[in-house]
């Protein structure tokens, strides 16, 4: 859907040359009612377990981490973290925000909405002039075109505000996945230092991780990996949660 709306953006100017697109894809997918209702079953034994032993402060973290945020209060975190990013030496130009809000976040929102976006699918269909909701999107733009910008802003964006979310990048080369990996770090300093997030914080950052604390006191992970050498573009990559919340995929080259 988001490609029939930006078709004039997206398409190259030599249209021949398909050596010059990049294909990147973007998977989501929730965590079914059985398997959230799960999870939240061993957080409460966890934290009955932590009072029991005398841990309060555990045991308040971890409550702290089993509040429900809803959908519209994710969305509201993700637009002042964009407004956040988009200044400074991070700027995008309107195509760039086009890409990350009408691709990149729409393919996003029924992870964001979970299990409410039965009730709120009026709202989220009316808001982003939608007929429908997708967890897939190609996107596909000529070299030098901004991708790594718009992937890198989406990736930070997602890791700080939101209260359960990994993330997993895939690029074509170590370099490239090296270059995309500090970016999404900069990227998420600028945001935890704006302070709008409360006290999330960096708490693994090596050459293939970043994890952050978010306000919520979870931890999501981004995870930065480079593809097999012998795929050659166009690159399509087929997404594999990787862990048991299932976590949004950006591949790129």
């Amino acid at each position: 859907m988001a490609l029939t709306r930006f078709s004039d953006a997206f398409r190259p100017h030599n249209e021949s040359d398909t050596s010059s697109l990049t294909y990147v894809t973007l998977a989501m997918s929730a965590l079914s009612l059985a398997e959230e209702a799960e999870r939240e079953h061993e957080l409460v034994e966890e934290m009955n377990d932590l009072c029991l032993l005398g841990d309060a402060v555990e045991a308040d973290t971890l409550l702290v981490s089993m509040q429900r945020v809803s959908g519209r209060r994710r969305l509201d975190d993700y637009f002042t973290a964009l407004a956040i990013a988009n200044r400074g030496s991070f700027e995008m130009s309107e195509r760039q925000t086009e890409i990350l809000v009408d691709c990149y976040l729409v393919a996003s929102l029924q992870r964001m909405f979970g299990d409410e976006l039965v009730d709120e699918i009026d709202y989220v269909l009316e808001r982003f002039k939608l007929r429908e909701l997708f967890e897939e999107v190609i996107v596909m733009m000529k070299r030098r075109g901004g991708k790594t910008v718009v992937t890198a802003t989406h990736a930070a964006i997602w890791i700080v505000t939101q209260p359960d979310a990994n993330t997993n990048v895939y690029s074509k080369s170590r370099r490239v996945s090296n270059l995309i990996r500090k970016l999404i770090r900069e990227i998420a300093i600028t945001l935890i230092e704006s302070g709008c997030f409360g006290d999330a914080e960096i708490v693994v950052d090596n050459e293939e991780t970043l994890a952050i604390r978010t306000k919520y006191k979870t931890i999501n992970y981004c995870n930065c990996y480079p593809c097999n050498e012998d795929v050659r573009p166009p690159l399509y990559c087929r997404v594999v949660p990787w862990v048991a919340a299932p976590a949004p995929c950006v591949c790129c080259n």
